[in-house]
């Protein structure tokens, strides 16, 4: 009887989730953690030697009460019942936030410095990062991507904290971080917190004028690649020798972009892109996600840097082989790309293909033939995949009511048509939208559109790609539109009919009121 006493006490204090079972399967380790068990039992390798167990939890379970904190956001007081610390729920949350913070030390003290910071890898190992993209556009020196990144915070009783994290902006409360990523989405370093009134031109200035070990770092050779929010910041940049380059702004007066400038921007931003890969990637872990509680402010450094140089460790960039001689085609193709001028453009511009009387609408399934791609050719004609993902949502809402797609043919020029697009965001804007394409040799010749983007030759912009998605690939492969965002629409639409039938119901109640008075 003692025997199943003992039993049934030992049942009710063990962990409602424990780590040390051998039972738990990887997908219980990625649910929980984030990570497979395989990379979670390489961390715990790593920390394990410095991580004592106590009386409340194994030295597993503290790294597992980290990582669940990090990946889901409970509360303390929620983890310690989830791993049935003794005590009541003070108690419980305070050990569970004691494991968190034993953890997050030894995370700093033996693993961040391996994976993360400005000097970590030699500036020969960074130029390992490179991929057939900068390498073609730049050559192989070290080039580094700027960007900032922001999380938002808690209204604090301080008013200096208040003014100093207020963002005009977003009208919230939130500090800075700068992201300094490789071109494959390999993090240098990623350093903050700042305030959020500050712009990213400030911060990179002020980390430029106190970080000695990044300009010792990068000597004064390398390319610099940021966005627009840099501009005030470039010069800095150039006076220490390194190259920069920035998306191009639209001069004043100016409603699109010049070809020249557009390809220029397409190139950096080709590049650029892999910051933001690591900022979404890094934004999935649910504790940035959510507004940062204050207690944890002055320990968000360490859990950025942490997560950062995990990401580093344990997975792979945002290119599967940055280098492949797909890639290296494609950065050649863009290459090449960049001095073509926009012949279709020009075209427009005389006036010779433009007038409203040439063009005539018709449905394309009846009388409309259009060349045939595949998916593979509309990723090598488009150099990439972003534009072809946003090109669902514009058909959707330019097909009519009858489920068909119109388009504009010129009766003196049977190899090109013209769409008016509307703008995703604005309803009072449609752009125009020209193709010159052939049914017998280059499927797609030119393209040329009237959005600020639209005279570019290194790629197209996402009205083009959307047209030709469509006519090449979507129309024959069983396109539908998406059930779902329909019926969010008509949803939202029912909600309005609903709230003009109340708007109108409270009208008729106030009259009726009156009456009685």
């Amino acid at each position: 009887m003692n025997d199943i006493f003992s039993f049934f006490d030992e049942l009710r204090s063990s962990p409602r989730l424990d780590f040390d079972d051998s039972s738990l399967t990887d997908e219980d380790y990625d649910a929980w953690t984030g990570w497979s068990e395989e990379q979670f039992n390489d961390m715990f390798k790593e920390i394990s030697v410095y991580l004592r167990s106590s009386s409340n939890r194994t030295s597993r379970n503290a790294l597992a009460i980290f990582w669940i904190k990090i990946k889901t956001n409970l509360s303390f007081r929620q983890i310690g019942s989830l791993f049935n610390i003794s005590g009541n729920s003070d108690t419980r949350r305070l050990r569970a936030a004691d494991a968190f913070d034993s953890v997050r030390e030894l995370f700093i003290k033996y693993f961040v410095s391996k994976h993360l910071g400005i000097g970590h890898i030699t500036i020969d190992d960074a130029k390992i990062h490179n991929t057939a993209y900068s390498k073609e556009f730049f050559g192989n020196e070290s080039t580094l991507i700027w960007d900032g990144t922001y999380f938002f915070i808690g209204k604090s009783s301080s008013h200096s904290v208040n003014r100093s994290t207020y963002g005009g902006q977003k009208k919230r409360h939130y500090v800075k971080f700068m992201s300094i990523v490789h071109p494959d989405d390999y993090v240098s370093d990623v350093i903050g917190p700042f305030q959020g009134t500050l712009n990213d031109a400030s911060i990179a200035e002020e980390i430029l004028a106190t970080n000695n070990a990044l300009a010792t770092w990068l000597g004064s050779n390398g390319h610099i690649i940021v966005d627009r929010g840099f501009r005030d910041v470039i010069e800095t940049f150039q006076d220490l020798g390194y190259e920069t380059h920035m998306p191009s702004f639209l001069k004043k007066g100016e409603k699109q972009h010049s070809t020249i400038d557009m390809n220029n921007s397409r190139m950096c931003t080709k590049i650029r892109w892999s910051v933001e890969a690591f900022h979404g990637r890094l934004k999935k872990w649910r504790i940035f996600q959510d507004k940062i509680h204050n207690s944890l402010i002055p320990k968000l450094k360490d859990i950025v840097r942490i997560v950062s140089a995990t990401l580093n460790r344990y997975r792979a960039g945002v290119f599967i082989d940055p280098n492949s001689s797909y890639h290296q085609k494609l950065a050649q193709v863009m290459r090449t790309r960049l001095m073509h001028r926009n012949v279709l453009q020009q075209r427009v511009e005389m006036g010779t293909i433009s007038t409203r009387s040439r063009w005539k609408k018709t449905i394309e399934d009846v009388d409309f033939d259009f060349p045939e791609l595949s998916f593979d050719d509309l990723c090598f004609l488009f150099l990439g995949t972003y534009k072809i993902k946003l090109a669902r949502t514009y058909v959707e809402e330019h097909l009519d009511q009858e489920g068909d797609y119109t388009v504009e043919l010129d009766a003196n020029t049977d190899n090109i048509l013209r769409c008016t697009i509307q703008s995703r965001h604005s309803s009072a804007v449609k752009y125009k939208s020209w193709i010159q394409y052939s049914l017998s040799g280059d499927p797609i010749i030119a393209w040329y559109c009237t959005c600020p983007g639209g005279a570019v030759t290194i790629g197209a912009c996402a009205h083009i790609v959307s047209i030709v998605w469509y006519l090449s690939y979507a129309r024959h492969h069983h396109f539908e539109p998406s059930k779902g965002r329909r019926r969010i629409q008509q949803a939202i639409m029912e909600r309005i009919v609903v709230g003009e039938d109340d708007d109108m119901d409270d009208k008729d109640q106030e009259e009726e009121d009156d009456d009685w008075h």
